[in-house]
């Protein structure tokens, strides 16, 4: 390699000393497992040069040794990584070991580990782990240390146990897998340790970033994108909040770039509901420039249902692709110029191009990352925790609902002029003759609670509360008060109490409610069209009767 023309993401030379030294000079005893965390990112050099089946391997004694050493909560991210997306049997059968290095076992990892079983049940195989100096081993496969560690887990995994034995019923099934799934039921039924649940999910899939120091901003670096249109990294990641992920089309594990860009293609959808679409750009960009000419990426991007568009790209960088990386500090190793492992990630830009939030390891969520992208757009940062910003979201969650309640309250006729009057005890009747004056008064409160839900809608639940305000608006102050029809005042009273109560609603919530709404009326619209559909069998066949 000495001498010859170095690529973006070649090495030109093997790391001194492979992580199975390292191993060797890590003891594999209680307490030393933070010895070890700095080799669980796919970019070390360690695995620089090597190929994908000797990387696999090597992760994979990584993760088991740690069953020994104790599993560091920072490592439990790359262990839940491996359960959740690798079909390679060394791997997961690593990463299920690894688990049994926890203090305690944790029902929230139980649906990892059936996760797990999904994976890998096809492409189980016979693994050998080094148990340590001197050089012996242990054949093992990975089903088979998914099931011990569910006896490990005991009373913790009862929730498994309908689907594990679902798993011993399939007659197909390897009889010496079975038997371990078998102890593995037996083993959480016996177990008679109190079960600890917790209401919180494992959940480290943000974490704010910076670029790393030292590293040369990609700002001049030029993009090809998928029409061959080339642009400046600075100039496209620029005046709006951007989502990038990374990918490359020769990717064959079907869990990580085939799945990460189909996810893509939903988070624009997600982004078009919010009425966010305008307001963000996405990139996917290949970690295989040289491989994925601008034709290959169209094609993989749209088989999997991504829009491309002049704000929706996929890039290729020939030159500069290693300043790219170095600058996202991307989880992607490469032997010469083929990518022998990587991560699954996304990141979150803001409005300079600038790294605010990275999602790594674990399959990143839409409504997590749709909630960073409205915290951008509402130019609060999403590790933004003060007094002063926890203040001021509350006033603006409640400025609505307030406006409401005050526009429903305000007297709008004599009659509840004289109402109030009489409450607080004022006998002067000739203050009714103020009345009509305060009507415009009215209708520029109407006027103003549209006015904040129009500027709240995008980072609280859309445009659906401005639109049922926005007819209160019309019936109560156009129709009610201006043409005096008292019908039409009761009816936009009411709208207006139902957008300031959707408003209201958390965003999580609101979507739930849609979701019901959604479904309750599809469920109507089918019983109405099988009812119609019954009746005109019933004509037809009184027809053919007669």
């Amino acid at each position: 390699m000495i001498g010859a023309t170095k690529k973006p993401g070649q090495t030109t030379h093997l790391p001194e000393a492979g992580l199975a030294a390292v191993l060797e000079r890590i003891q594999p005893k209680p307490g030393n497992g933070p010895l070890l965390l700095p080799y669980l990112p796919q970019q070390h050099p360690v695995y620089r040069g090597k190929s994908a089946n000797a990387v696999k391997r090597e992760r994979g004694q990584l993760f088991a040794v740690f069953a020994q050493t104790g599993l560091p909560e920072s490592a439990l991210p790359y262990v839940l990584e491996v359960l959740e997306t690798e079909p390679y049997a060394a791997l997961m059968a690593g990463a299920a070991r690894a688990l049994r290095g926890l203090p305690e076992p944790r029902p929230q990892l139980v649906p990892y580990l059936l996760k797990a079983i999904t994976i890998v049940q096809y492409t189980d195989d016979t693994v050998f782990f080094v148990a340590g100096p001197p050089l012996t081993s242990e054949p093992t496969t990975a089903l088979r240390e998914i099931a011990q560690t569910f006896q490990w887990f005991g009373s913790s995994a009862s929730d498994a146990l309908a689907e594990l034995r679902r798993f011993c019923a399939d007659p197909y099934r390897n009889n010496r897998v079975k038997a371990e799934f078998e102890k593995a039921i037996e083993a959480i039924e016996q177990d008679n340790r109190p079960l600890h649940r917790s209401c919180c999910e494992v959940s480290f899939r943000m974490r704010e970033t910076r670029s790393v120091r030292g590293t040369e901003k990609p700002h001049d670096l030029v993009l090809e994108d998928q029409e061959r249109q080339q642009i400046r990294y600075g100039d496209y990641f620029r005046g709006k909040p951007a989502v990038v992920v990374f990918f490359y089309t020769r990717c064959d594990n079907p869990n990580k770039c085939s799945l990460t860009i189909a996810r893509l293609g939903h988070l624009q959808k997600a982004l078009q509901a919010e009425a966010l679409a305008e307001s963000v750009k996405i990139a996917a960009i290949t970690y295989d420039p040289f491989h994925d000419d601008p034709f290959r990426m169209k094609a993989y991007g749209e088989a999997r249902g991504l829009t491309l568009d002049d704000e929706n790209r996929l890039f290729r960088a020939e030159n500069g692709l290693t300043t790219l990386l170095n600058y996202f500090d991307s989880g992607v190793n490469y032997m010469g110029s083929l990518v022998n492992h990587h991560t699954t990630e996304l990141f979150v830009l803001d409005e300079k191009g600038m790294i605010v939030s990275r999602y790594q390891q674990l399959q990143w969520q839409l409504p997590e990352v749709i909630a960073d992208l409205k915290n951008r757009l509402s130019g609060e940062p999403a590790h933004k925790t003060g007094i002063g910003s926890r203040m001021k979201a509350k006033a603006l969650a409640l400025s609505s609902p307030v406006l409401s309640f005050l526009i429903v309250f305000f007297p709008k006729c004599p009659l509840c002029w004289a109402a109030y009057l009489s409450v607080f005890g004022i006998t002067n009747l000739h203050v009714l003759r103020f009345a009509s004056r305060m009507q415009p008064l009215l209708i520029a409160l109407l006027c103003f609670n549209v006015l904040v839900l129009y500027r709240v809608a995008r980072r609280r639940n859309g445009f659906g509360p401005v639109y049922w305000s926005l007819a209160g608006l019309v019936s109560l102050g156009g129709l009610g008060v201006g043409l005096r029809w008292p019908v039409f005042g009761y009816l936009g009273i009411g709208l207006l109490l139902v957008g300031a109560l959707l408003n209201s609603l958390p965003h999580n919530v609101y979507i739930r409610f849609r979701l019901g709404w959604a479904r309750l009326f599809a469920a109507l619209r089918f019983r109405s069209l099988a009812l119609d559909g019954s009746q005109k069998e019933e004509n037809g066949s009184y027809h053919a009767g007669s």
